[in-house]
């Protein structure tokens, strides 16, 4: 049945226009970071700012899950920091989370309760 879900298969990918300005650097720096599930965008934000990184590796990004807003995290995180970003789904969360995340987010539904990793 899984492999039937077109989604499990697929890329969300947002380039970063290329402007044509400068040269590849020398040297990266990568972090990779588990955002466990991204609930906390606007706070994901400032630290991978903070961290200076030129490529991020996250891992536990949501899209669609109520727990965080119901919002595509990875898209949300890379917009503000100025990058393109490639995002798999990992598995399809067919409920609302774990024990604590059920009773937070109660009555409410995601919209498409995808959770994956990412790379920007």
């Amino acid at each position: 049945m899984a492999s039937t879900l077109g989604t499990l298969r697929s890329l969300e990918i947002q380039p970063t226009p290329y402007t044509g300005e400068g040269s590849a650097p020398k040297l990266l720096r990568i972090g990779a970071w588990n955002l466990e599930r991204c609930k906390y965008p606007e706070a994901s934000v400032a630290l991978l700012q903070e961290a200076s990184v030129d490529i991020s590796l996250v891992s536990e990004m949501d899209c669609g899950m109520a727990r965080s807003g119901n919002i595509n995290t990875t898209r949300f995180v890379a917009q503000r920091l100025g990058a393109g970003y490639a995002f798999a789904v990992e598995f399809v969360e067919l409920g609302l989370g774990n024990d604590q995340e059920m009773a937070l987010f109660k009555g409410r539904m995601n919209s498409h309760g995808y959770h994956g990793n990412a790379i920007m």
